[in-house]
């Protein structure tokens, strides 16, 4: 879905962009501005809508996003604690490995 709304966005600026090179040209007539203003708004209701999509996304992680969190670092830590580096010296060569422990 916002593979679509970003790709309005851009044939919304581009078309915006022509209609101000036109302008810049000649003077646009009163339709022309017409549709360039309708154009902004259009771009303004869409960036509106994208805010409120991540205000929205925000809240539903700060509800239940702390739980995903524990269980993943729940989960983390499991692993971890199987997991022990032993370090040893070979011919004066300080060496490490990562040891999986049942």
């Amino acid at each position: 879905m916002m593979g679509n709304i970003n790709q309005t966005k851009q044939n919304i600026i581009r078309r915006i962009r022509e209609l101000d090179r036109l302008d810049d040209e000649i003077n646009l007539e009163d339709d022309r501005k017409i549709e360039r203003q309708k154009f902004f708004t259009e771009l303004k209701e869409i960036n509106y809508k994208q805010k409120q999509w991540k205000q929205m996304a925000r809240a539903k992680w700060i509800q239940h996003g702390d739980s995903i969190s524990r269980c993943f670092h729940l989960i983390i830590k499991r692993i971890k604690m199987r997991l022990k580096w032993w370090k040893f010296k070979v011919s004066g060569v300080k060496n490490q490995v990562l040891l999986r422990i049942r």
